[in-house]
């Protein structure tokens, strides 16, 4: 998909597409950690909450946003944003 969208489009313009899908899939694996947390909630145990995933995917988010807020592009740094909530969000599910 973005190797034909950087052979059809010009380059500025294959960049943003590729940021896009960046965007939406860093979007996509932030809420993917969400998908216990009726589970956890429901149970009143955590045990399906993935604790090393969640952290590493905190600081990795931390350190998005950091790049994102450097670079001031609101692609990188809403994502994270959303990431680092969604991490939080487990993380304090898992205490």
């Amino acid at each position: 998909l973005q190797a034909s969208a950087r052979a059809a489009l010009p380059p500025e313009r294959a960049l943003f597409f590729t940021g896009l899908v960046a965007s939406l899939c860093s979007f996509l694996g932030a809420m993917s950690m969400l998908v216990t947390v009726p589970t956890v909630l429901r149970t009143k145990n955590s045990r399906s909450v993935p604790g090393p995933l969640v952290v590493a995917n905190f600081f990795s988010a931390v350190v998005w946003c950091m790049c994102g807020w450097m670079l001031s592009d609101p692609m990188v740094l809403a994502p994270n944003i959303v990431a680092m909530l969604a991490s939080s969000t487990c993380i304090y599910l898992k205490q």
